[in-house]
């Protein structure tokens, strides 16, 4: 599922006051000809044109390590033949320090000079990005992005195009590839440095964990992928990105002060503290998955929703999975019950004062899956309600939050959702028997096989200072205590079960995991 990016970020209040703005650009100067079309990166597609023309951008990003909280970006084209201008507008940010077949046009513009076809330009930009946090569960610094010099765990760079073409009615599109030679870069993140890389394939999709070297894993890779892989085949609302990029941020002593326990930023790409447990019902590395399976876009009074349901999913499965006791996952809900919460209504965010989302929010959506499964004999469950929601064109209100409730149960149903959404009233969290009366009809096998022999197997990178010995399987399996000096591979098999074109990034979208304290929203969009 291709998502629209919103250009825009949310305030929010509570644990962590933040409005992540990404990297701001200077919109280029127009071009002489009509139209226009914008790009957050990816191609763009173009119909009713007799030439189509596609500029190759590189964008790759590299470590400065004699100037700690920068990184270096450079950009490289590959300009086809019909294409006669382009106009590159930077990040605000930036500061360019070499180019090659470009001319600066104006402040942060630069300008093809129509002679090289390969023409390339080279800055510097800011990498760290702060968040102010409070609250009792916030993390104890403020960096939501940072570079150390020797590594770094930062968003993509955004900047703008404008190109024309050699005809009215030709079109020229963008397509962005991100490079990183030393670290990894996913959509929207990227990590920088040494590092170690794990894979897991499980329910159509590819789980990329990357662990630096200066992270200490609490979980261990295969505990990371049970749990994410259980979560990916039982949750089908309709969202199911190839890959997922997770990458593990170090905590170790003189690392970096994170203002979270877990950030999600783009379509699949997340990074969560190295000392993360996955036998929780605070599951960070479920959570922020979670997140990436979020398409829509919600109006001021549903975004409730976003932090509610991740929070919800990510304790129901850990219990679900055998990682925590009933008692375990019936604590994190009854903390919606709490006097602190008393006055807080979720649709009216005037009156928030402690973040209900993550409380209050969890116990509501669970209150409305016990009773659609209830009344249903456990063939529909809230899941539904996620699924109509991700479904639906155009940005989420209340009114059709309620009808995708309706429409999957009764009016009794529908009711009483508006009453927790709308009001004070809150719903009671339910003993251990109603929970196994209600939920074990309807519980799939889907991902209860995740547990398996897992065999963990590594690619051969001359990096890897421990030689790794081959078995009779053709498998390279990587020794132990092996010492990472650069870049390893493993792999952890699923068990057996004329025309004027603009492109340009938008405020960066970004959600945080509130369980350490922060959040900011961001929403996608499917047309």
């Amino acid at each position: 599922m291709t998502r629209r990016r919103s250009t825009w970020a949310v305030l929010t209040v509570g644990f962590l006051f933040i409005c992540v703005l990404g990297t701001l650009t200077t919109p280029v100067a127009a071009g002489t000809a009509a139209g226009g079309n914008v790009d957050s990166g990816a191609t763009l597609q173009h119909t009713q044109s007799t030439q189509n023309e596609t500029i190759e951008f590189a964008q790759e990003l590299r470590l400065v390590p004699d100037r700690p909280g920068e990184i270096e970006v450079e950009h490289e084209y590959e300009i086809p033949t019909n294409t006669t201008s382009i106009d590159v507008g930077l990040p605000l940010t930036a500061v360019v320090t070499w180019t090659d077949g470009f001319e600066q046009t104006g402040p942060q513009t630069y300008s093809w000079d129509q002679r090289s076809e390969d023409p390339q330009l080279r800055y510097r930009i800011a990498a760290n990005q702060t968040a102010h946090r409070s609250g009792a569960t916030a993390s104890d610094g403020r960096l939501v992005f940072a570079d150390t010099g020797d590594w770094a765990i930062v968003k993509q760079p955004s900047s703008t195009h404008r190109t024309t073409g050699a005809t009215p009615d030709s079109t020229v599109a963008i397509n962005r590839t991100p490079v990183v030679e030393d670290g990894i870069a996913g959509t929207d993140m990227a990590y920088l440095g040494p590092y170690d890389e794990f894979t897991h394939t499980a329910h159509n999709q590819t789980f990329r964990l990357i662990v630096p070297a200066e992270a200490s894993l609490h979980a261990t890779p295969e505990a990371i992928f049970e749990t994410i892989s259980y979560g990916a085949g039982e949750l089908e609302v309709g969202v199911e990105d190839d890959t997922v990029l997770l990458i593990a941020a170090p905590t170790g002593s003189g690392s970096v002060p994170w203002a979270s326990k877990g950030v999600q930023s783009g379509s699949a790409d997340l990074w969560v503290q190295d000392t993360e447990p996955t036998d929780v019902a605070r599951n960070v590395w479920l959570h922020e998955y979670l997140h990436t399976q979020q398409s829509y876009e919600t109006d001021r009074e549903v975004e409730w929703f976003t932090e509610a349901t991740a929070t919800y999913y990510a304790a129901l499965l850990t219990y679900e999975q055998g990682e925590i006791s009933f008692a375990t996952f019936e604590s994190e809900l009854s903390h919606g019950e709490s006097d602190r919460y008393s006055g807080a209504i979720l649709s009216n965010q005037e009156t928030w004062e402690h973040r209900p989302d993550y409380t209050v929010g969890p116990l509501v959506v669970g209150a409305i899956d016990r009773e659609l499964r209830t009344e249903t004999d456990g063939q529909v469950t809230f899941q539904s309600v996620f699924r109509s929601l991700n479904e639906h064109d155009g940005a989420v209100n209340e009114d059709v939050f309620f009808d995708a409730v309706l429409s999957t149960g009764t009016e009794t149903i529908a009711a009483n959702a508006r009453t927790y959404v709308t009001t004070t009233d809150r719903p009671s969290m339910w003993d251990s028997q109603t929970h196994t009366d209600a939920f074990d009809s309807s519980n799939s096998s889907v991902g209860s096989d995740i547990k398996g022999n897992w065999n963990t197997t590594a690619t051969l990178y001359p990096t890897v200072a421990d030689q790794p010995t081959q078995s009779s399987t053709g498998l390279i399996h990587n020794n132990t205590d092996r010492k990472v000096t650069q870049a390893s591979s493993h792999t952890i098999p699923t068990p057996q079960s004329g025309h004027t074109n603009e492109s340009g990034s938008g405020v960066a979208p970004i959600a945080l995991c509130a369980i350490g304290g922060a959040v900011a929203w961001r929403r996608y969009r499917t047309p």
